[in-house]
């Protein structure tokens, strides 16, 4: 069992916000505790020392705290208490007597606990699909004169999963690939991923592409809604003739009303681009389109982004862009796209989030022109409008990522409730190869110095391309999942950002496409690994 350890920051002070004690069990209160509060009264170890045994009193439920809105005291800790963890070292004060001045010393905010976050482990982990032994033994169809690459071997991958507060339920989306075919499946749990329901259809039966970078990204509408955005590519000597050479995709969103059970579906048909003149239907888009979906909760506007490479500029195709649309009937229709960036990486998929009045899209910017050398750094773009228009990028690290061809690695973005950015991304610039985050308190304007999440231990200079997902907790801790490729049959990986540190590191498997969410007091990582898909979930409210 790999456990990581609950890392609680505690302060002695005046002037923290205060946490409530409740429930007290002194029964459970091991010896060695109360021999630290003797050293700690008699000065032989120090404050933080003695905190490690009210810590752990808290971590294994002896004292329980949970958030108050009492007020803090300016009182400055008064010197009894020292003289009540001595008494009770040596048997003066009972158990229950000294638990109870903890308790009014935390209430009065003379003591402060900050519980920071939750433990986390590698057991736990259920099994939400497995493909068909069909699948298992199928084999990939050789590549086709108009396909730059080989299609997928049938079978199931590549999931999304979002937290439904509504209905106390997981949803998990994943590509099922069959006689070469892809749909687009939903299963859901209501018991926190110990079973789950029988597949239901997001896309019509063979008409969704296998995901490539993002899952089929599912989320919820602040009315229960579900939305799934997912792709469907198309590809034939006619479209490779006319320059596609990795073909077209229809972009869809599909919605259920009806808590997953059905689910509607709209072709984002985006005519300000579309070659409908040259024969195609209008919303086709180029390639895979690397999509982002996300719901306004106060508006219910859902907004998408997307890479696309249809626009023609002096007779002939653009470089990728990046372009936004939005939808305020629930993704029945969709307004025109606007253009973003007219030159972008054309894999590294996008990512969106909103503040109060702004909202951001986050990608991989080209600086350099075609046979230059090509930057291609993590930016974000801002909206003021809800997403009529947006600014000029602006880079949130100097890595100064080298590189001619699209490295394929998704980066994200989310906000907190305190309105603060966090952003975690792939590079192999910056301080050394591997993945990064980082953190805005001005709307995206300054960004801290990157902190290194994770790298190749054994080759520094090398760190495989891979996504990265982060999303705040209830708590308002950042949770990051990513793969680390660098090890044998990659590890899927999670960890927190704690004051600025990179903690609660664990290892939950074997896999690969990991990805996020984290809603209502509960966290889910999906993932898949030989055909399998899997999650790990977990309560995080303390």
């Amino acid at each position: 069992m790999k456990t990581t350890r609950v890392l609680l920051a505690f302060a002695l002070t005046a002037l923290l916000t205060p946490i409530l004690v409740e429930n007290s069990h002194a029964e459970d209160i091991p010896s060695w505790v109360k021999n630290n509060a003797g050293w700690w009264a008699s000065g032989d170890i120090s404050e933080a020392d003695f905190l490690k045994g009210i810590e752990y009193l808290v971590s294994n439920g002896v004292i329980y705290v949970s958030s108050s809105s009492s007020n803090t005291s300016s009182e400055p800790v008064p010197s009894w208490v020292k003289n009540n963890a001595g008494w009770w070292a040596d048997g003066s004060l009972t158990d229950t007597e000294f638990l109870t001045a903890i308790e009014y010393l935390v209430e009065n905010g003379i003591i402060s606990v900050n519980a920071k976050s939750v433990s986390i482990s590698s057991e736990g982990i259920f099994l939400v699909s497995q493909e068909t032994n069909d699948q298992t033994n199928s084999v990939a169809p050789e590549k086709r004169a108009f396909e730059r690459h080989a299609g997928h071997k049938d079978g199931i991958g590549v999931p999304g999963v979002a937290i439904d507060s509504f209905q106390n339920a997981i949803h998990v989306t994943y590509g099922d690939m069959n006689d070469g075919k892809a749909t687009i499946m939903m299963k859901t749990s209501f018991d926190g991923g110990a079973s789950w329901t029988e597949p239901v259809a997001v896309s019509e039966e063979g008409k969704g592409s296998m995901p490539h970078a993002r899952p089929a990204d599912v989320t919820m509408g602040p009315n229960g809604e579900i939305y799934v955005i997912y792709g469907h590519s198309q590809k034939s000597q006619e479209i490779w003739d006319l320059g596609f050479q990795f073909g077209f995709t229809d972009l869809y969103v599909a919605r259920s009303l009806d808590g997953g059970k059905t689910f509607e579906r709209s072709l984002i048909a985006d005519r300000q681009t579309s070659i409908s003149q040259m024969g195609w239907n209008p919303g086709n888009l180029h390639s895979k389109s690397f999509e982002s979906i996300f719901v306004d909760e106060d508006t219910g506007r859902i907004y998408v982004a997307w890479l696309d490479s249809r626009g023609i500029q002096n007779g002939q195709y653009t470089p990728t862009q990046v372009k936004t649309t939005y939808s305020d009937n629930q993704g029945k229709t969709f307004m025109p796209s606007t253009v973003v960036k007219h030159k972008a990486c054309q894999c590294c998929a996008t990512d969106m989030c909103k503040t109060d009045e702004t909202m951001f899209v986050q990608y991989r910017n080209i600086i350099g022109s075609f046979g230059e050398p090509n930057y291609r750094d993590i930016v974000i773009a801002t909206s003021e409008d809800k997403g009529d228009s947006w600014s000029p990028p602006t880079m949130i690290a100097d890595d100064g990522f080298e590189v001619d061809s699209c490295p394929h690695a998704v980066s994200t973005i989310t906000t907190d409730d305190q309105g603060n950015l966090h952003s975690a991304w792939y590079t192999m610039g910056g301080q050394k190869p591997g993945l990064y985050y980082a953190t805005s308190s001005n709307e995206g304007q300054t960004w801290t110095y990157p902190l290194l999440v994770d790298s190749n231990t054994k080759d520094p200079m090398w760190f495989p391309a891979t996504n990265i997902v982060i999303e705040v907790d209830s708590n308002g801790v950042p949770n990051l999942t990513w793969t680390n490729k660098s090890v044998k049959d990659n590890a899927v990986r999670h960890a927190q950002i704690i004051d600025g540190q990179v903690e609660n590191l664990v290892d939950l498997g074997n896999g690969n496409h990991a990805w996020l969410d984290s809603e209502n007091g509960l966290t889910a990582v999906v993932w898949d690994t030989d055909g399998k898909i899997m999650i790990k979930t977990w309560n995080d409210e303390l």
